[in-house]
């Protein structure tokens, strides 16, 4: 059986994809080293690989990369999210198989110093590795981050294990260690950068320092905001799982948020092999591209070209969907920020049905798209015998029935939205104030394009009892959205004057 190392470092660039890939070529050129993942994060600027080999093989693989990143990151330039203090700003060896911690402390020293000697960098020790106990934690090396290390060279105590004292503008300075198998594991929230960042501090065993420690032992933690992704996190590292476990950090997060938003890790729940393995989630004949899975361009694109569908309904539902989620915007705009604290609770409870309904509404965008096509296959059955013309009916008033559901949800889900619309209207940030008005429109729009596809497929359906409660209730819901659309231009005009 032959032995495993697993190699994890951690590169200072997340968003020149140019960069990234030759990283990982220069990874998976290495002979014994085979590269499992590449997390790249655009906000945090900031690159994980993870590859495996030989003990000697992970060396030479994390040398490679090195020698790459030399040449292509500038650490001057860098600016991102995630704490760092060079371009290969940490590079730990974990044991996998046949080897144990003192040969993954054989392979950073080895590394370390064959770092500092080909590229004249200084590089620290850390974890199981580190040769003085205050060295131990990755977080007390890297304080103060990049910027400092010209002043934190200087220090008899910050003296390199590896390199010059000399500091490197482009990289900065490396950590390199031995550690177990720690967890990444991310939490997501409805709230600020600074927000998550309290509760990190809360969290995690460093604390706010030595007089305010955190509650979790063995856990680092850090709040940040990801751009990319809109949404605040509070990204944890739990460095022995037997000493905190996962559901540990996250019930403990949720008593600090009150509000999460949704896990960071997707793996709680029962283990279905039809979800989670790649090969059944893939289906053998390559499906079309959903259409809100196109870029915008190609579904606007695709809504004026010469097929029935996508039509109104589909478009209906896009307007609702971006007016909802403009009063989530709108929502976020003023929660947590200071002059709003007053309206943090109030904003907690506004703003998840908006995005609920957005996620509903998205959808909806494809689901009415399918409704159409049942009916257009529905007439294409053949309809040369009585019993061929009766399942072509039959078929056909089932198709219609599916064609006025979806926008009938559209309409019912729109409606859900009108109280807290208006309440949003009274307090939200003013800065807002236009952002709201359109999502109101784009509401209402929604209600309207959901109203016009209601009656023109119930036109055809035979049960007339049927129609007539289906129009009933439509023509109410219409009239409703018009009512509080212009109540909710109203509140805002008058907050404006």
């Amino acid at each position: 059986m032959s032995r495993l190392v697993e190699c994890v470092p951690n590169f200072s660039e997340g968003n020149n994809q140019e960069v990234i890939d030759a990283i990982s070529q220069a990874i998976v050129q290495t002979q014994g080293c085979v590269l499992l993942d590449v997390d790249a994060g655009p906000s945090t600027n900031r690159t994980v690989y993870t590859f495996v080999g030989q003990p000697e093989d992970v060396v030479e693989g994390a040398l490679n990369a090195a020698r790459v990143a030399f040449r292509l990151i500038d650490m001057s330039k860098h600016k991102g999210e995630h704490p760092r203090m060079g371009a290969l700003d940490v590079c730990p060896f974990i044991p996998v198989r046949g080897v144990d911690m003192d040969d993954c402390v054989l392979c950073a020293r080895a590394f370390g110093q064959r770092l500092a000697k080909e590229l004249g960098v200084p590089v620290y020790l850390y974890g199981e590795a580190a040769q003085m106990a205050s060295r131990r934690t990755l977080p007390a090396i890297r304080a103060g981050e990049y910027e400092a290390l010209p002043e934190k060279l200087k220090q008899a105590e910050w003296m390199p294990d590896f390199g010059p004292s000399s500091f490197v503008p482009s990289w900065g300075a490396t950590a390199t260690g031995a550690r177990k198998f720690l967890l990444a594991f991310n939490i997501n929230l409805l709230s600020t950068k600074e927000q998550a960042h309290r509760i990190a501090l809360n969290l995690r065993e460093q604390g706010r320092g030595k007089d305010q420690p955190g509650r979790l032992k063995k856990v680092q933690g850090i709040g940040w905001y990801l751009d990319e992704k809109n949404l605040a996190q509070v990204s944890t590292n739990l460095l022995d799982f037997e000493v905190t476990a996962l559901h540990v950090v996250y019930e403990e997060t949720c008593r600090e948020a009150q509000v999460v938003n949704r896990l960071g890790l997707d793996s709680l729940s029962p283990f279905n092999p039809k979800e989670r393995i790649i090969e059944y989630m893939v289906p053998d004949s390559g499906p079309e591209q959903s259409l809100v899975d196109k870029s915008l361009r190609a579904f606007v694109r695709e809504v004026g070209a010469r097929s029935a569908t996508p039509g109104g309904g589909s478009v209906a539902a896009a307007s609702a969907a971006m007016g909802a989620s403009l009063a989530c915007m709108a929502g976020l705009m003023t929660y947590g920020r200071r002059q709003f604290e007053h309206l943090d609770t109030t904003m907690r409870r506004l703003i998840p049905p908006f995005h609920a309904a957005s996620a509903k509404l998205t959808a909806l965008v494809d689901e009415d798209a399918r409704s159409f096509e049942a009916c257009l296959e529905a007439m294409k059955l053949p309809r040369n015998t009585p019993e061929e013309r009766d399942r072509r009916a039959a078929a056909l008033q089932k198709g219609l029935r599916q064609a006025v559901a979806v926008p009938l949800a559209l309409a019912e889900t729109v409606a859900s939205l009108w109280p807290a619309l208006q309440e949003m209207a009274l307090c939200v940030n003013v800065a807002c104030q236009s952002d709201l008005q359109v999502a109101a429109k784009a509401l209402e729009m929604g209600m309207f394009g959901a109203y016009f596809n209601v009656l023109i497929n119930l036109k055809d359906i035979s049960d007339d009892k049927f129609k007539n409660q289906i129009r009933q209730h439509i023509s109410s819901l219409l009239q409703e959205a018009k009512t509080q659309a212009a109540l909710v231009l109203d509140r805002l005009e008058k907050r404006q004057e």
